[in-house]
């Protein structure tokens, strides 16, 4: 995972607004993408969204929030809740199953910025979704 200075600086704006623990940030589709520690997801999305909105209105960006985890398995299901993925993962290569039926839960721009932000965590060279 590479860092610039505008990633280090958001991620120090996002940290002070929500007091959420950011390990990554990048941006891609037009959002900023911002990866907080394991158990710090409630911290940054806030009662009723209220932490999250107000980042989005200071950063004037639309803000996606990922929990990390550990466990590469469990780092993959988060990433792609609220749909039910099945990771396999084979050295640099992942692929992520999901039910056919939930093809119509997640946006073809959500499954890039899921693609990239494993790439990011895991180093991974090769992310693929497949629905099955």
């Amino acid at each position: 995972m590479l860092l610039d200075t505008r990633d280090i600086q958001l991620m120090n704006v996002f940290e002070s607004l929500t007091r959420a623990r950011v390990v990554d940030c990048f941006e891609a589709e037009d959002s900023i993408n911002f990866l907080v520690h394991d158990g710090d997801l409630g911290k940054a999305i806030g009662k009723g969204g209220i932490t999250i909105a107000n980042a989005r209105k200071k950063l004037s960006k639309r803000i996606s929030v990922f929990e990390d985890s550990e466990n590469p398995s469990n780092f993959i299901t988060k990433a792609c809740h609220p749909v039910k993925a099945h990771p396999t993962i084979d050295g640099k290569s992942v692929r992520i199953d999901v039910p056919r039926s939930q093809r119509d839960s997640i946006s073809g721009k959500q499954i890039r910025i899921i693609k990239e932000l494993i790439k990011r965590k895991l180093n991974a060279d090769d992310v693929e979704f497949f629905f099955v």
